[in-house]
């Protein structure tokens, strides 16, 4: 009797181990390496989503810090950097900082439309020489190439999916095969019909990486707007030739779900020349 009772407290603290390791929410790097024939150097891409103004050190130190370990070429912002219902002082306070010394690029999500102040974002975002992209190809230089940067707006902006999928459609007929082409858009609800479209790499947000997660399945457990058999909460997608990323973002704090087994990050994408 003695030894089953010490097995079972045995269980039972691994089990509060377990647990409590699933509540983690300590900032995560998440690392991706890909290969192309489009480019001649190597270029780095901080991808930053799902902010909703969480605390992470005074001024967004936490953040800052890690991209600063990377030092990118190119910062790109996929959406809900703001909150609908939250202060704005902390994603001011993180524009300010990365636009400070990195070219930043950013698209809005749900939340930037559903908070009512979009005029007041928008003029936030363009003080801080953060270049928004609601519906527009921008071609970056970077070292010896050229990097093409398609980003759209949130569904919302447009009132439809119809509506969406027409204005990714239209900006991808002017892309350049010769170029890496980047499809910046906050929710990946259609990702396959983003990848009719020709672009190399496809960023996107929004899912909070599923919120609740269990370590043995690759997907997270809430997926609105995806078939549940074929769902893209968080990760990296290979489709043919195309590359998708899901990042499962900065989101932390109180919600109805906590993140479980789902720790925020920041993804930081290396594309390196192809031998």
């Amino acid at each position: 009797m003695k030894i089953l009772r010490w097995a079972f407290r045995i269980v039972i603290f691994s089990a509060l181990i377990f647990l409590l390791c699933g509540l983690n929410l300590r900032l995560k790097v998440q690392s991706y390496t890909i290969e192309t024939e489009k480019i001649q150097d190597t270029v780095r891409i901080a991808f930053i989503t799902d902010f909703h103004s969480s605390y992470y050190g005074k001024n967004s130190r936490w953040i800052l810090d890690e991209v600063d370990r990377f030092s990118p070429n190119l910062v790109l912002l996929g959406g809900d950097i703001f909150d609908a219902s939250k202060d704005m002082e902390r994603a001011t306070q993180l524009l300010a900082s990365l636009s400070k010394w990195y070219k930043t690029l950013m698209i809005t999500g749900n939340h930037e439309h559903k908070s009512l102040r979009f005029d007041t974002i928008k003029n936030i975002v363009n003080s801080y020489g953060v270049e928004l992209l609601e519906k527009e190809t921008v071609n970056e230089p970077v070292n010896s190439d050229t990097i093409a940067v398609t980003g759209v707006s949130d569904v919302i902006a447009f009132a439809t999916w119809e509506n969406s999928i027409n204005a990714i459609d239209s900006l991808a007929k002017g892309c350049n095969s010769n170029r890496f082409n980047i499809l910046l858009f906050h929710r990946p609800d259609l990702i396959h019909q983003y990848l009719k479209e020709p672009f190399d790499l496809i960023l996107m947000g929004h899912l909070h990486g599923g919120q609740f997660r269990i370590p043995w399945n690759k997907e997270g457990m809430l997926a609105p707007g995806q078939n549940a058999n074929e769902r893209y909460t968080g990760g990296l997608y290979k489709f043919g030739s195309q590359t998708a990323i899901v990042n499962k973002g900065l989101a932390r704090g109180k919600s109805v779900i906590p993140r479980y087994f789902n720790r925020p990050e920041i993804v930081e994408i290396t594309i390196v020349p192809k031998k």
